[in-house]
């Protein structure tokens, strides 16, 4: 699948400006965790207002949201216990404007385009898990000990499973959905570095990486 294959190449170089961040930077590392709450905090809202969308005879693509929402329920606790464990919460932060402009975004496009262009977020997410979630996963518990990195290890074993049952939804899509799902995997990995850059900026002065 062409999709695909773009969706791979844009997360690698997104994976590999992931494994430059100071992971092992504690201020670096509690901001990167409220944000990822803040963002995770929609993931099932976001999967409602896409169900309601789905029409009455796609029975299958219904489920799949089903069953989609299930799995992500609760996923915002995990980074409750990363955050308590290394002394904080998220409300001793604000959300990161790249972020916020993440999350509008695709409320946007589930509520006034086809609901579907949400794939080109969320299997951008769940596929970067796939990739680096567990690396990175290593490097925080080595910085700060067990029981530091639950939500990135949840994400790098559920997320093998998530990220494959995307793939079979979107086999037999059009073209012109193909594309609009590619936009929004490209707006959303642009977003996603500007905040990882700007993270790293505020945590040791580092400038901001760029897309290639």
């Amino acid at each position: 699948m062409e999709l695909r294959s773009s969706f791979e190449k844009i997360v690698d170089e997104v994976a590999q400006v992931a494994r430059t961040m100071p992971w092992e930077n504690r201020d670096f590392y509690t901001q990167w965790l409220a944000q990822q709450f803040f963002l995770v905090s929609h993931t099932p809202r976001l999967l409602c207002a896409y169900a309601i969308r789905v029409p009455l005879g796609s029975r299958a693509e219904f489920d799949h949201i089903l069953h989609h929402l299930r799995e992500e329920t609760g996923h915002d606790s995990w980074i409750l216990k990363d955050l308590q464990n290394l002394g904080t919460t998220p409300h001793n932060f604000r959300p990161h404007a790249a972020g916020a402009a993440l999350i509008k975004s695709q409320y946007y496009q589930v509520q006034h385009e086809n609901p579907l262009t949400l794939c080109g977020y969320s299997q951008f997410l769940e596929h970067l898990s796939v990739v680096v979630a567990g690396e990175i996963a290593s490097r925080v518990e080595r910085a700060f000990g067990p029981q530091t990195a639950v939500f990135l290890k949840g994400h790098a074993a559920v997320d093998v499973e998530h990220s494959e049952d995307g793939w079979k939804m979107l086999e037999n899509i059009s073209k012109d959905l193909e594309v609009r799902i590619l936009e929004n995997l490209e707006m959303s990995a642009s977003l996603y570095l500007q905040m990882l850059g700007d993270l790293k900026s505020k945590s040791l002065g580092a400038p901001v990486p760029q897309v290639a």
